[in-house]
């Protein structure tokens, strides 16, 4: 705005200029080429200006003399091309004359891109041709400008008019009006012409149109009040309006405007226009309406009254309000956020799918039947500290709070805080657990194939990656968290998951998740997590520890919506540590026991189908087939580590009709096993079968049958259970095999447990 004023400052200067020497010389002669000769030679005297008339010249001597060139030029000290004003007239009042007062009207054109180049600022680089009118008149020592219009025009439809007048003082002054006032009007189809005047990357706005009316306030600024803008796209596509007034615009272009006070609303049918004014993408939801007043002094700028409104009460709806402050620098850079409060409420009726980032609500989460979504909070901060208040969130019948505090002053940004769910229904968030199962029908699977000892073996390296893992993670950021959840919702039919709660910490690299812990009818599980990366001289340092009592696995599983069909009470121990920066280092040093024990549950009987059964030498009975599940008396499994190497300390799996044991040891430095398996049917038709020996590579182990003595003296009375090393059947081969001894005969698997003193 202030660059603009100086068009109208320097087309002011030479017409003034020139119309007191022409009034003075009207007076001596009126010969056309004296006339011009006494012009430029007074205009050269009282001025550092050169002028030059382009003939042809006419000359009026008449009630209202006057005279026209069809151009003139003005050369200015220090600039490299001459001012050229086209079509220029003068026109004198001869009774102001005669009381010795000058009183002229002035009007010319500049229409050459040198003269355009020299009196408008780049931002107004459209222009290409600009027409000066006006009324000049002088008053003591005073100029008085009257009539005064301006207008700006190029091809492709711009058009800026001002009107008004002024009251020039001091022309040495930088802003040399003692009074003015001009209405402007412009109008451009294009808002890209005013970039300059627009933010960096703003997109285009569409057509614009409206007004400003331009005051002097100081002979150092002006001011722009009453501004009204729209600018509006085809369509209805994008609307926007900028209102209100920006009271000190410095004539200095190296002060910035202060005091300003503006009223911007944005308006769009659809989501995806904002799109374009921010860098992360957002679904499209419906219309948005963005509402704010910005106020700018000369050490802040404030974004007041903001209120933003989105979509509609039929679906998804957000709505967001409050006030941003930013913090004006002595740099040239953009202005810091200094501080924050807004206030923010989502909200969606039942049934409604939400929409992912990527604009689609095909993979959107659905808010429940049950109920709808309602969340709510509050942001509060400075550079200093944010904290996120009164976070409530109403999503089905799941209900969450919390409360957060970010601290940035410090080395690494340092969160905490608690976060609290009343309840957790996992129906909520789509997981469904209604739905069994299918079991394909058993007469019609094949029994796998036997496993080929010829195939290529693939790279042993994949197995345990050698690749670091991402520790700097654990510097990026410190944290004190608390989760705790009173009460976790499946099936309604089903008992719940209670108190589920754990803390973590993370302080310059070192992650403690401890507590952690949950219940579920008489059982509990507790666990903790210790993962060191303080000391840069050596290698990350991990810790595991769990204990589970007596944790009823069919229900939980249930409740989890994890359909397995896998019921029976758990019962597991470990306190396992290592110290790498890669998997395989991890592998190599892992250290410590891991103990776990099944008792009295089920398995589905297709899972039982899968193990491979040509490979053990038998197959089950037909009738235990066709049921859905196989009873489990009693599993075992007990491995111990030391630095890397897995020894099986028991392996017992039971069932009425099934024994297996088991003996052996994992290499995880050598990514080898050697592990044996001994089957035993507890009646007497084939009762016994030579144990299987599983060796080798643990991506690809040769699988052999060997003598059952051979197994004795390797092994002696060791219990083993390799299945969980065997990638092609996983542990789910261990569930299977868990099985229960008949009532009248003594059970291996209970001895066990009752010398271990995990029953009694």
């Amino acid at each position: 705005m202030r660059k603009a004023v100086k068009v109208l400052l320097l087309l002011l200067a030479a017409t003034i200029i020139i119309f007191s020497a022409a009034a003075g010389f009207i007076m001596l002669t009126f010969d056309k080429q004296d006339y011009c000769e006494a012009l430029t030679t007074t205009v050269r005297e009282f001025t550092d200006y050169q002028l030059e008339i382009i003939e042809p010249l006419t000359t009026d001597i008449s009630i209202r003399p006057s005279f026209s060139a069809a151009a003139v030029k003005i050369f200015i000290p220090g600039k490299p091309t001459p001012l050229e004003i086209r079509k220029f007239r003068l026109k004198l009042t001869l009774a102001a004359l005669l009381k010795k007062h000058l009183q002229a009207n002035i009007s010319g054109v500049i229409n050459s891109q040198p003269s355009l180049n020299l009196v408008l600022p780049e931002e107004l680089s459209a222009v290409e041709s600009l027409t000066l009118a006006t009324r000049v008149a002088t008053n003591g020592s005073e100029l008085k400008l009257s009539n005064l219009r301006l207008k700006a025009t190029n091809k492709q439809g711009l058009n800026i008019k001002a009107d008004g007048h002024g009251l020039i003082e001091d022309f040495s002054a930088p802003q040399p009006f003692k009074k003015l006032d001009l209405k402007v009007k412009i109008s451009s189809p294009d808002s890209r012409t005013f970039r300059g005047y627009m933010p960096d990357d703003l997109p285009e706005l569409g057509k614009l149109q409206g007004s400003l009316r331009l005051v002097a306030v100081s002979n150092q600024e002006l001011a722009a009040r009453k501004i009204n803008f729209l600018c509006r796209r085809d369509a209805g596509e994008l609307e926007t309006r900028v209102g209100g007034e920006i009271s000190r615009i410095p004539v200095d272009p190296d002060k910035p405007n202060s005091d300003i006070d503006l009223k911007l609303e944005l308006y769009s049918p659809s989501t995806l226009t904002v799109n374009e004014f921010i860098s992360q993408p957002l679904p499209e939801i419906g219309p948005v309406r963005i509402t704010a007043r910005i106020r700018e002094s000369k050490k802040e700028l404030s974004v007041e009254e903001l209120e933003l409104h989105t979509g509609n009460s039929g679906a998804l709806e957000i709505k967001a309000g409050g006030r941003l402050k930013f913090k004006e620098s002595d740099s040239k850079t953009e202005p810091a956020l200094d501080e924050i409060d807004l206030k923010c409420d989502i909200s969606a009726p039942a049934g409604t799918r939400l929409p992912d980032f990527s604009g689609s609500t095909d993979n959107g989460l659905q808010v429940p039947d049950n109920g709808p979504l309602r969340a709510t909070f509050t942001l509060k901060g400075n550079p200093e500290k944010i904290n996120f208040d009164d976070f409530s969130t109403h999503f089905g019948q799941t209900v969450i709070t919390a409360g957060l505090e970010v601290i940035l002053s410090g080395k690494r940004p340092y969160l905490s805080g608690n976060i609290h769910a009343q309840s957790l229904n996992l129906h909520d968030f789509a997981i469904s657990s209604e739905t069994e199962p299918k079991i394909p029908d058993a007469a019609a699977q094949k029994p796998p194939e036997p496993k080929k000892t010829e195939t290529a073996k693939p790279d042993r390296s994949q197995f345990f990656s050698p690749e670091p893992l991402p520790w700097e993670l654990l510097h990026l950021i410190d944290c004190d968290l608390k989760l705790t959840i009173d009460e976790i919702v499946g099936r309604q039919d089903r008992e719940g998951i209670s108190d589920l709660n754990f803390t973590v910490k993370l302080k310059a690299g070192r992650l403690l998740a401890d507590p952690a812990a949950l219940v579920y009818k008489s059982g509990r599980a507790e666990f903790s997590l210790l993962i060191d990366d303080t000391d840069p001289a050596s290698a990350p340092r991990v810790e595991l520890k769990g204990d589970v009592k007596d944790l009823e696995l069919e229900g939980l599983l249930e409740t989890l919506a994890l359909d397995l069909q896998v019921s029976g009470k758990l019962t597991a121990r470990t306190e396992i540590n290592s110290r790498g920066r890669s998997p395989a280092d991890l592998a190599v040093n892992l250290n410590g026991p891991f103990e776990v024990v099944l008792e009295k549950g089920k398995v589905p009987s297709q899972i039982m189908k899968l193990i491979a059964i040509d490979i053990l030498g038998w197959s089950f009975d037909k009738i235990l087939m066709q049921k859905r599940s196989t009873e489990i008396g009693c599993g075992i499994l007990a491995l111990d580590t030391r630095q890397g190497l897995l020894k099986v300390k028991a392996f017992i799996l039971e069932s009425p009709d099934l024994l297996i044991t088991g003996a052996g040891t994992v290499n995880l430095k050598d990514e080898a096993c050697d592990l044996t398996i001994y089957p035993k049917k507890k009646r007497k038709f084939l009762a016994m079968v030579n144990p299987v020996n599983i060796r080798g590579p643990l991506q690809d182990p040769q699988v052999i049958a060997i003598p059952v003595k051979s197994a004795a003296l390797l092994y002696g009375g060791a219990l083993l259970a390799p299945q969980i090393f065997l990638p092609a059947i996983g542990l789910d081969y261990l569930w299977g095999k868990v099985s229960k001894d008949s009532k009248d005969k003594k059970s291996p698997c209970f001895e066990y447990l009752h010398k271990k003193k995990y029953i009694r």
